[in-house]
């Protein structure tokens, strides 16, 4: 049995520094973990030494650079007495206790602030490497007498003697030094030796494959911003195992479905798997042509420029060429496929079609009132309660109608009365009575109302565009013309935002056909796709019977499930989130963590430094938004973040309102972008504000969530039973997507008249949400 693990200072320097040691989901982190549980061999990972001994293993840089000084720093833990092994189960956790202590004895020796998890207690330093309500503990002594080692330049060596949950450290603890002083001794003695071997071996066999990160002082966070601007080598180095079995997936013509919580990489890794197989199609001198769809133009424009700036990447967005790939969102594609001129859509872009719906939905239902009446005597009772106004706030039902029209009606029934009778109310919906067939004559008069004033504006919502696309591409000369002008392969970035007849149409784009959608055809549709079911906007239907698990059932499956994008207390909100939501609506809301191997992500140690995301409570709204410029000031000034870095996303329902704009405007004494809803504005030197429709796909340093509290997430006004679940299962979704856009902080303000949001309820007691 190993009695310790050393390490040096260089070697600590090159752990903390590689991103390779930084997740078990690669190979290198893998090959760390063993050693920590000494059951490895002496070997050489990415510049540092591992050197097996009798008594313990040591860890030193190669030898093929000069040291800095000739002061020798030293870190041991005493396996005798520190239980790190009881994390063997538990290699995440393993990883990041030891990352995280290797972090405090940097900050020792270079006398650095410790963070709020740091602490002193004399002669001690008292790391909590979790969140603060887990109380396990790694206790470092950092007074350790050994005059012996003093003629050895030996400077301040500390020793970790204790890892638990139930004993602090105390005053009168005495700390016996017997194994860090054998550990010293062993050092000293062998590290000549070590090094020597080290020099023998070719440079190029002491793997560099590795990017190195950014050195900062280790009370600073390390920027990842600069990822997106490097070429498609280095990116692909700094990628998770998991993450390059996407990219690598060597069959092409089978459909892959990635799933992972927000920010664990699904986006970036489709975008390179693409460029990689047109590498390789130009290089064998094959023709290849991807189409690459995204939900709204916003998320587009972000996944064009993440292509369009690898080596080359203008011949494969050229037209005409060999190898290409088109970005697209689905609306214009089936736009543009179904002849349909611009100005006869609704809206031009998918975040913009939603409002317009709601309204020309409310302007139904309030033509309709003399029906509604009529119909009201033959109504169950929670239909009666829904068209009440007093028990349904009208925005409420419209929203909710939205869905049942796209959903269901359009979705399930190829927009016909005897089909929609047939059908099943889906939960968290309209909840209409299957048995009373009145209940969904009278909700297939107002879909019917909706589409006639469609009809009359001369215009086309976002479900009949499809609609008409994919009749045309069921058709026998789409069928016929497939074969050339269909796609070799189809991505499709979060497939769960689109509704059920939108997914219907990607099967149709492929060259090869799928046949009948039989269980044989399914696996030879060449896509891929990503999901996260916790950012889907409401319900999208049973999703046990959806048209992804049908048809792509048999489809190869890769989990994300390590995330790397935002800080661990932000990933550890989300989590709440979906946790909460989980508990609330069972097997009805998908959880996307609970694959996780651990609440702690090591990747998302390089902002380890950051602060709980906080809750502020104003006395009034004028207070919550004249308090919009302190908080911008100080991420700009704290994170050195440009303004276009920081989203404001407001869940009111007066975002879109000119005059709401400006007087949001007005209190922050800050200029707002808005190009969510107008694409053609944008500055750098305006704060980002928008609607949590407008913002999945995109990630921003800083965050600040407006107006959450239980007058709008969910809405508490007026809502009943009728519409609560509905109500407030949107608002689990809105409230995941927009935190999850935060990469370094997250605030929240909402109002006290309000009060605190019972979304918000988990969070806080869980203590992952501070409140102000």
């Amino acid at each position: 049995m190993k009695r310790y693990l050393l390490f040096d200072r260089a070697a600590m320097t090159r752990l903390i520094g590689y991103s390779s040691f930084q997740s078990v989901d690669k190979s290198e982190g893998k090959k760390l973990i063993e050693h920590f549980l000494t059951r490895g061999q002496s070997e050489i990972i990415e510049n540092v030494v591992v050197e097996y001994l009798p008594e313990g293993i040591l860890f030193t840089a190669s030898g093929n650079e000069k040291e800095d000084n000739k002061n020798i720093y030293l870190f041991c833990v005493d396996l005798t007495t520190c239980n790190i092994m009881k994390e063997e189960s538990s290699p995440n956790d393993l990883l990041t206790v030891m990352q995280k202590s290797f972090r405090l004895a940097i900050k020792i020796w270079e006398r650095k602030p410790f963070s709020q998890s740091e602490r002193i207690y004399e002669s001690k330093s008292i790391l909590f490497p979790f969140v603060l309500s887990d109380r396990r503990r790694m206790v470092i002594e950092r007074s350790n007498h050994l005059p012996q080692f003093e003629k050895n330049h030996v400077e301040q060596p500390l020793l970790a003697y204790k890892y638990s949950a139930e004993d602090p450290a105390t005053s009168d603890e005495r700390v016996d030094v017997t194994v860090l002083a054998n550990a010293i001794k062993d050092y000293l003695d062998n590290i000549k030796n070590i090094k020597k071997k080290s020099r023998m071996l070719p440079h190029n066999e002491v793997s560099g494959s590795v990017q190195q990160m950014n050195q900062v002082a280790t009370s600073q966070s390390v920027e990842s911003e600069g990822f997106r601007w490097m070429g498609y080598e280095q990116q692909y180095k700094m990628l998770t195992d998991a993450q390059k079995s996407i990219v690598d997936f060597e069959e092409f013509g089978v459909p892959i479905r990635i799933e992972g919580p927000a920010g664990t990489g699904k986006t970036i890794a489709m975008v390179m798997r693409a460029y990689r197989l047109l590498c390789q199609k130009r290089d064998n001198g094959e023709t290849c042509h991807i189409i690459f769809f995204s939900h709204n133009e916003s998320t587009r424009r972000h996944c064009y420029e993440l292509f369009a700036s690898y080596f080359g990447a203008g011949y494969f967005l050229s037209e005409g060429t060999e190898q290409s790939i088109c970005f697209t969102t689905l609306l214009e594609y089936c736009r543009s496929f179904a002849e349909i001129s611009p100005t006869s859509l609704i809206e031009s872009t998918p975040e913009s079609v939603k409002d317009n719906q709601l309204q020309l939905i409310a302007s139904a239902v309030e033509d309709s009132r003399n029906s509604i009446r009529t119909f009201r005597p033959h109504l169950s009772d929670n239909m009666r309660k829904f068209f009440d106004a007093s028990v349904t706030p009208l925005n409420i039902a419209c929203k909710i109608l939205q869905h049942e029209f796209s959903i269901q009606i359009k979705g399930r029934t190829d927009s016909t009365i005897e089909r929609y009778k047939k059908i099943r109310p889906i939960k968290n919906g309209l909840p209409y009575d299957f048995e009373n067939k009145k209940d969904q004559e009278l909700i297939f008069l107002l879909f019917s109302k909706y589409q006639s004033d469609l009809g009359a504006m001369g215009v086309f919502d976002a479900d009949d565009v499809i609609m008409e696309a994919l009749a045309r591409l069921n058709a026998p000369v789409w069928r016929r013309e497939r074969q050339e002008k269909g796609f070799d392969m189809v991505f499709v970035d979060e497939m769960h935002l689109f509704n059920l007849n939108e997914q219907s149409v990607f099967h149709f784009l492929t060259k090869k056909y799928a046949g009948s959608m039989t269980k044989e055809g399914n696996d030879c549709i060449p896509i891929c796709f990503a999901l996260d079911y916790g950012q889907a906007i409401g319900d999208q239907g049973d999703i046990v019977q959806d048209y992804l698990t049908q048809s792509f059932k048999n489809a190869t499956l890769k989990n994300l499930n390590k995330v790397f994008r935002n800080s661990p207390v932000i990933i550890r909100f989300c989590e709440s989130i979906a946790a909460s939501g989980t508990l609330m609506f069972q097997e009805d809301f998908r959880n996307p963590y609970d694959q996780m191997e651990s609440r702690n992500e090591i990747q998302s140690m390089l902002v380890s430094d950051a602060t709980n995301p906080i809750l502020f409570m104003y006395e009034h709204e004028d207070a919550m938004l004249r308090s919009l410029k302190e908080h911008i000031d100080r991420f700009i000034k704290d994170l050195h973040c440009k303004p276009s870095e920081i989203a404001v996303i407001d869940f009111s329902d007066k975002v879109l309102s000119p005059v709401y704009l400006k007087r949001v405007s007005e209190n922050a004494k800050r200029e707002f972008n808005t190009f969510f809803i107008d694409p053609k504005v944008n500055s750098t030197d305006s704060v980002v504000l928008a609607s949590p429709y407008d913002i999945n796909g995109l990630e921003f340093t800083a965050v600040i969530l407006l107006n959450v509290d239980a007058g709008y997430v969910p809405q508490k006004a007026g809502v009943s039973d009728i519409s609560k679940h509905f109500v407030t299962y949107s608002a689990y979704n809105l409230l995941y997507i927009a935190a999850s856009r935060a990469v370094k902080q997250l605030v929240i303000l909402g109002n006290k008249v309000n009060g605190i949001s019972s979304c918000l309820e988990h969070a806080i007691s869980n203590k992952t949400l501070d409140v102000n």
